[in-house]
């Protein structure tokens, strides 16, 4: 078994892959271990994870809002390139009771492929709205450089769409004494996947900026302020719709900091911290899982062997029905909304449950990936009182495969260079459509 292989097979309390760098010093205390030790004691650390889970956790709350102002960046095709928004005469606001469509996607920045997977959810989104999808707002979550790169370089996004964003956020570092970068504390940690959002062309933007929250995970919130209007109505009072997207705290370690950012959601989209204008009505979308403020709808009956070729339509799921996880299948992105405002169903949606509408079902797109493949463990493959090992395939990135090299965590002899067909994301995109009243 070669060391990558011994790596990838030592599995943390959770059951996902224990970092590289803290993989030595763990293999070598249960080596000692036979098989069936070694399914045990994880099975017992699995357990003490659990354990902890259950318990009460204490809530982490978030500080007021600090707003890190953006400009906002138009494609100029005369110079083929993006250019800071500039306030102009053909830009306007959103009139009230016009249909504005909002779309939300969770593109997963670790898969292999990013650009493509990002160039195949744009090719899906152009295939439903059309080349000139009018008064649409997409927001996304876990871009990233390759991503970004590739929506940048998309024609549809350069005609029709402004973006909130073209570089990725960077840290917020605390000055203290002296100008050293050592004696700096940090106070914000920028990770390598953000939130970007794009507004239509034709829309005025009066405010761009984000929001970080208390958190491990580099999460922030990213805030866009529209100008509304009353046609035929001339008013001296400035009032502005407030599009907000964030990804939350993941994981079962982040539910103690979710409660917190959820309050300063609730803050932001009630018009903190103040602007120029008032904000008359907000939108949320959030990616990670929250609690319901109403039941789920119950779980359609299947018969037996009877498969729920809906992807879990009943209940609205956008999660786990495209990845290789075992966990609950659930409606992990949500809108979140207040103030003036009414939301109604899309029809370019692929289907809806109620207002809700759901796309990137089953869409997949061949990606170019480095293939890994080893042998594991399974609580199913116990044959006559032994565990067998199983052949097991997983896929990296170009740029995940150049860190772990200049980790010197990997050799290229282990892995082979090919080309599958990958899921564009593990979420389902939602789609809902607003008009501000």
């Amino acid at each position: 078994m070669s060391s990558i292989s011994a790596h990838l097979l030592s599995r943390s309390a959770s059951g996902r892959p224990l970092g590289f760098t803290r993989l030595s010093s763990f293999i070598s205390s249960i080596s000692h271990l036979t098989d069936a030790e070694s399914q045990l004691y994880f099975e017992h650390l699995d357990a003490k994870s659990r354990l902890r889970a259950q318990q009460p956790p204490c809530r982490i709350s978030q500080g007021r809002p600090a707003p890190r102002f953006l400009r906002p960046q138009i494609h100029d095709p005369r110079s083929s390139s993006w250019v800071a928004l500039e306030k102009t005469k053909v830009q306007e606001g959103l009139g009230r009771g016009k249909l504005l469509k909002v779309v939300s996607g969770n593109i997963e920045c670790f898969g292999p492929g990013p650009a493509a997977r990002a160039s195949a959810a744009l090719g899906h989104l152009t295939g439903l709205f059309g080349e000139e999808p009018g008064p649409l707002v997409v927001m996304l979550q876990e871009v990233q450089r390759e991503s970004l790169q590739a929506i940048m370089d998309n024609s549809w996004v350069q005609r029709n769409f402004v973006l909130s964003n073209v570089e990725p956020p960077e840290s917020i570092y605390t000055d203290t004494a002296g100008d050293s970068f050592v004696l700096r504390d940090i106070e914000w940690g920028a990770h390598p996947y953000f939130t970007l959002m794009m507004t239509p062309r034709h829309l005025a933007i009066t405010s761009c900026f984000r929001v970080p929250f208390v958190t491990k995970m580099g999460r922030d919130a990213l805030v866009v302020d529209i100008p509304v209007f009353s046609p035929g109505r001339c008013t001296q009072l400035k009032e502005s719709f407030r599009l907000c997207t964030t990804h939350l705290e993941s994981l079962w370690e982040g539910r103690v900091y979710r409660p917190g950012q959820l309050a300063l959601i609730s803050a932001l989209l009630k018009g903190a911290p103040a602007t120029e204008s008032k904000i008359t009505a907000g939108l949320n979308t959030s990616s990670t899982s929250v609690w319901e403020d109403v039941p789920a709808p119950p779980i359609p009956v299947f018969k037996p062997f009877q498969k729920d070729l809906s992807y879990g339509q009943a209940r609205g799921n956008t999660w786990s029905h495209q990845s290789k996880s075992s966990r609950e299948r659930k409606r992990m992105d949500k809108f979140f909304y207040t103030g003036s405002l009414e939301t109604v169903a899309i029809h370019e949606a692929q289907d809806i449950t109620g207002r809700l509408g759901r796309l990137g079902i089953s869409l997949k797109t061949e990606v170019e990936a480095w293939e890994f493949e080893y042998k594991r463990f399974k609580k199913s493959s116990l044959r006559r009182g032994k565990y067998v090992e199983e052949p097991h395939k997983i896929y990296f990135s170009e740029s995940a495969v150049a860190k772990f090299r200049d980790e010197e965590q990997l050799v290229r002899r282990e892995l082979v260079h090919t080309k599958i067909n990958a899921w564009v994301s593990d979420h389902f995109g939602i789609a809902v459509g607003i008009k501000v009243l």
